[in-house]
């Protein structure tokens, strides 16, 4: 297995301030999985001396975690595949602790929508787990807004 993390990502973690990286992997919901993943990047070189890291398995809208837990959080292409994303939104929110930065990436809107167009098999409700919404740049960003981050 080989796998990169970004170097913004490795520069937080390498200051040992808390960090949670979410993330969806289809059609596998075992935690280990995902925690391969975090000893690639140890062994590629790629996470910090000292860098830790768990593996949580979770709803995305009802974290596992106490309010105010998170200095950083990085949620890439998540939001999409999430019924529900303004609970997801308000967990999130609810997680980060005060002054803390959130990344959330989501597939851009026009390849997503010829994805969809193309294949039924590429979202729901024809595929567990697929996509369930395309995101225009400003309805992500009133998702955050509404669960009251600026």
């Amino acid at each position: 297995m080989t796998t990169r993390i970004d170097r913004r990502f490795a520069a937080l973690a390498a200051e040992n301030r808390a960090a949670l990286v979410t993330y969806l992997m289809a059609g596998d919901p075992d935690p280990a999985t995902s925690l391969e993943v975090f000893h690639a990047m140890a062994k590629a070189g790629e996470a910090p001396a000292g860098t830790s890291w768990a593996v949580a398995n979770g709803d995305g809208t009802r974290l596992p975690f106490p309010d105010d837990t998170f200095d950083h959080i990085i949620c890439s292409e998540v939001m999409e595949h999430i019924p529900d994303d303004t609970a997801a939104a308000a967990e999130l929110a609810r997680v980060l602790k005060p002054g803390g930065t959130l990344g959330v990436t989501v597939p851009t809107f026009l390849p997503e929508r010829i994805c969809w167009a193309l294949s039924d098999e590429y979202h729901a409700p024809f595929v567990a787990g697929g996509h369930v919404r395309i995101f225009t740049e400003a309805e992500l960003k009133n998702r955050f807004l509404t669960a009251g981050l600026t």
